[in-house]
């Protein structure tokens, strides 16, 4: 099952980082810090720190959407520490501006 899992998110990213339709859209990598607690019963345990990863391509499509391809990479610790990882879908909407780059000639 997690052999499964892997090979299904490395294809995920192969496609995205490979895409033929590349210069049509958007790369994105991102860093980030995570946060997570839990409760259980009358214990309560957090865990913070650096070690949240993502890389996505962004497709524009119509004139305020795009949409968002992407794999998500978290570590708690780089050694002997929890990850979590998998592929990620979304949609952004840009309610003020469009979603691709729009070139407006004027004469003169």
């Amino acid at each position: 099952m997690k052999f499964n899992q892997k090979l299904l998110s490395s294809i995920t990213l192969m496609l995205i980082l490979l895409s033929s339709n590349a210069f049509a859209g958007k790369y994105d990598l991102l860093i980030g810090a995570f946060s997570y607690s839990a409760k259980v019963a009358d214990k309560t345990t957090s865990v913070s720190g650096l070690g949240t990863y993502e890389a996505a391509y962004l497709i524009p499509f119509k004139d305020n959407f795009e949409l968002n391809l992407g794999y998500s990479f978290t570590m708690t610790g780089i050694i002997g520490g929890d990850y979590s990882y998998g592929p990620k879908l979304g949609v952004n909407y840009f309610p003020f501006n469009f979603s691709s780059s729009e070139k407006i000639e004027l004469p003169n």
